[in-house]
């Protein structure tokens, strides 16, 4: 029989206590062990298979000192059916809310990237700015974000992991263009040690997406900041409308054009 797909709420909790666990080097036992239950259906939690509640929620973010995660994590578990006492039931989607699940609280960009360490597989897709993995401090500094410096993002991701980039993520007008041509240098660098980093032209619709393969299944992200989390198929990924796939000499040949325009317009306003 086919294992069914976790609610994304499921997913998201599950890994991101996971990666508090092994960022902590805490062994599954020892989890296990506080919250008395086997280490199989510690693990299950993880992948989003068990349901968790909130106060094991509360105690496992204590013991991974992120109790700063709790208040979301447990408004996210909050969409799963309550688990009764003593029952260690299954999750699938069947009887699950379809989602969206929201994360605004503060320090959702940190637990995004907790998701994001956690991925086999991850394809991130934007037509609005650089992905947070891929910035630069002072990129990130500009477009009033975070920087990417801070701990957390995955530098590049999982051995498996393409990002695209509409072309006029690159190309458009910017009163910064020294960042900008920081930023851009900093993406042929990425490139040059082997990132899949690709610029298309004409992806649609516009928006800043991502798709997941974790453990315990897929998940679709919509936006970076405070994102939503989505199971497959919810939305429409940006894909490109220019027709066979662009190669490398492409991406390459769009990344030395923006460069040079952007060393220009630095220059230009340098003297001005």
């Amino acid at each position: 029989m086919t294992e069914r797909q976790p609610h994304p709420a499921a997913l998201v909790v599950g890994a991101v206590l996971r990666d508090a666990r092994e960022r902590r080097l805490v062994l599954p036992e020892e989890s296990a062990a506080l919250l008395g239950v086997l280490t199989e259906t510690l693990f299950a939690i993880e992948t989003g298979h068990r349901a968790i509640g909130a106060r094991d929620i509360t105690r496992l973010c204590l013991l991974y000192r992120t109790p700063e995660d709790a208040p979301a994590l447990q408004k996210m578990a909050a969409v799963l059916p309550p688990l009764p006492t003593g029952s260690e039931r299954p999750l699938g989607t069947a009887e699950l809310l379809p989602g969206p699940v929201s994360d605004t609280l503060p320090g959702h960009g940190q637990r995004l990237a907790a998701v994001c360490r956690q991925a086999t597989r991850l394809y991130m897709v934007t037509t609005w700015e650089v992905q947070p993995q891929l910035q630069t401090a002072e990129y990130a500094r500009a477009m009033h974000q975070p920087p990417a410096a801070l701990p957390g993002y995955p530098l590049p991701g999982p051995a498996e992991a393409m990002y695209a980039l509409d072309e006029s993520v690159i190309t458009r007008a910017s009163d910064s263009a020294g960042v900008m041509a920081r930023q851009i240098a900093h993406l042929q660098r990425l490139r040059a040690q082997g990132v899949d980093i690709r610029v298309l032209p004409g992806l649609f619709p516009p928006g800043a997406m991502a798709e997941l393969a974790l453990p315990g299944g897929t998940l679709l992200i919509d936006r970076w900041h405070a994102p939503d989390y989505l199971r497959p198929g919810a939305r429409q990924l940006p894909r490109s409308l220019a027709g066979p796939t662009v190669t490398g000499t492409d991406t390459d040949r769009r990344l030395a054009c923006a460069l040079d325009h952007y060393q220009r317009a630095a220059a230009a306003q340098s003297e001005s």
